[in-house]
């Protein structure tokens, strides 16, 4: 794809709005503006950027127009919606972006402008965006992950409570699926702790 001869959208993307920089073939100049970050207004963003240029006309629908954003939080969901409406769309990884030791004051408007202008410069790497099932599947194993996390600070939180009241349980073997069926009311504690616990939790 010959960059100087496409329009090229860098986008700063956040939770609720996206910062829009439009950089037009053979021109310096940036069109910025912002949007709300709904499916709707993005549709309409494309729509609106696809008619500042008549370049679009010799060219191929994917050619036309190469929208460009860091990965974040957000995720994938820009870029496949990007790819259903015909445009091209790259992810960059905030690691792979170029960082001038001038570059202090950041706004979303200047991240957005300097990623369109990076990219049209060739000063940037797209990464790999997964497909809907890869997703979901690191999705589940994240999920995974994080339940074990919880699953073993409880245990630790639980175990801890009953050494500082002496109680220690001595079967390591199977401390937790023991525990799973364990009441704090089959024990007793002196009235005013069990209220401070009740109040802690």
């Amino acid at each position: 794809m010959e960059k100087n001869n496409t329009i090229i959208v860098g986008m700063d993307v956040h939770k609720e709005t996206i910062s829009v920089a439009v950089l037009a073939p053979g021109k310096d100049r940036v069109d910025a503006f912002k949007i709300q970050n709904t499916p709707k207004e993005i549709e309409k963003m494309v729509k609106k950027v696809s008619g500042l240029g008549e370049i679009q006309i010799a060219l191929k629908k994917e050619e036309a127009l190469h929208f460009v954003y860091e990965a974040g939080p957000c995720g994938y969901v820009i870029a496949r919606q990007l790819k259903d409406l015909g445009y091209a769309c790259s992810v960059i990884a905030p690691g792979l972006i170029p960082v001038r030791p001038t570059d202090r004051v950041k706004t979303d408007r200047r991240d957005a402008e300097k990623l369109a202008r990076l990219f049209r410069a060739d000063e940037l790497t797209a990464i790999r965006i997964p497909e809907g099932a890869e997703e979901a599947a690191r999705d589940l194993v994240r999920a995974r992950e994080d339940a074990l996390t919880d699953q073993t600070r409880d245990r630790n939180r639980l175990t801890q409570f009953l050494l500082r009241q002496g109680r220690v349980y001595t079967d390591n073997t199977v401390l937790w699926p023991k525990f799973r069926f364990f009441s704090p009311f089959s024990l007793k504690f002196p009235p005013s702790l069990f209220l401070n616990s009740l109040i802690l939790l």
